[in-house]
This record gives C-alpha cells, structure tokens and sequence, in this order.
C-alpha cells in the first residue's frame, strides 16, 4: 500500500516515495495499514457556504402581511408623536414648512432608534414578532444598515416609491424583500 501523508509529518506524497519531501523522514520500512494513516487536512468550508445553510435551515424569512400589520402598528404609534408635534408647533406659532421637516424627521428617527435599540424590532414588529436582521448573518444588523433601511419610510411619498421599485427587482427572491432599501441595507425581516 502506498503512503498519501507522511506519518511524520502529514505532508502530502507522491505515490511510493522512500522520502517525505517535506520533513526528510525515510519511509521506506514503514508499512502502513489505512486505519494508521493520517487523513487529509479537513479544509473549512467558506462563509458564505455556512451562511447558506443557516438561511435554509435557520430562521423564517417572514410573509408580507405580518410586515404590513407591523407598519399599521408603526404608524398609529408614530401618529400620536405627530399630533403631539403639531400642536406643539402650532401653539408656538411656527410655520407649515418646519411642520413638513419635523414630521418625516419623527418618523424616521422612529424607525431608525427602535430598531437600533431592540436589535431590529419597533413596536408593529414586536407585535407580530418580526424582526430586522442582516440578511446573510440573520444577526441584528448594525446601525448604518438600519439607517439606510429607514431612509424611505419618511413619507409616504418615498416610502411607496421604495415599496413599487422593491418589488420589481425583488421578484422572485428567496429574502422576500419588499422595499429597495432592504437590498441596499442587505437587511430582511424575519419571524422570531
């Protein structure tokens, strides 16, 4: 039988060497059995590979309508700092247009702190215990990825914008994103 590793060593052989090439052993009157053999090196598979497999096996990526039922959540909640906002404003007697900047700003500060803070879930997600993870870890994400995840949502404008773009180019995706600003975060929802 002929040696694949040196039993010194472990350095890899060429077939019926008297030498190993790697430590200098003489190898000639060793007569191995495959139970003596040194295996092969186990070469760790790579990142992305485990990664795979915990999205697959791992938690579940979660359905729209559990996410929209969070955002009603979201927004009934947002909607009394609002009001709280605008009666503030109007006693202070200050104009429409810091109206129209406080406003988004409540809104994104909202989303972009709660999420922060509870590891990716606002009051709507931990309702219907949702949350917001980094998509190819499915660990929280970190603040900038939440940050750029809220952009949108300020206004509705720009949130149904992130919405119908989202869902074009997410057609068919295994993360179920629905807004364009997941993939530019790589964030995803999932249930806990």
């Amino acid at each position: 039988m002929s040696l694949k590793f040196c039993p010194f060593c472990g350095g890899e052989l060429d077939r019926d060497e008297d030498f190993c090439p790697s430590c200098g052993s003489d190898l000639r009157e060793r007569k191995l059995t495959e139970k003596e053999a040194i295996p092969a090196p186990a070469i760790p598979s790579p990142p992305s590979e485990k990664v795979e497999k915990a999205e697959i096996s791992g938690k579940q990526i979660a359905d729209a309508l559990p996410r929209i039922g969070a955002l009603v959540i979201d927004c009934v909640a947002i909607s009394g700092l609002i009001a709280l906002a605008i009666i503030i404003l109007l006693m202070s007697r200050l104009n429409l247009i810091i109206l129209l900047i406080i406003v988004p700003c409540i809104m994104f500060f909202y989303f972009w702190i709660m999420e922060i803070i509870t590891d990716g879930r606002t009051l709507g997600k931990m309702a219907f215990s949702l949350r917001t993870v980094n998509a190819k870890t499915l660990e929280p994400a970190k603040p900038g990825g939440y940050l750029v995840n809220n952009l949108l949502k300020s206004t509705p404008l720009t949130f149904i914008i992130d919405i119908i773009i989202g869902f074009f180019v997410n057609i068919g995706s295994s993360k179920k994103r629905l807004r364009i600003m997941q993939n530019l975060s790589n964030t995803c929802v999932i249930r806990t």
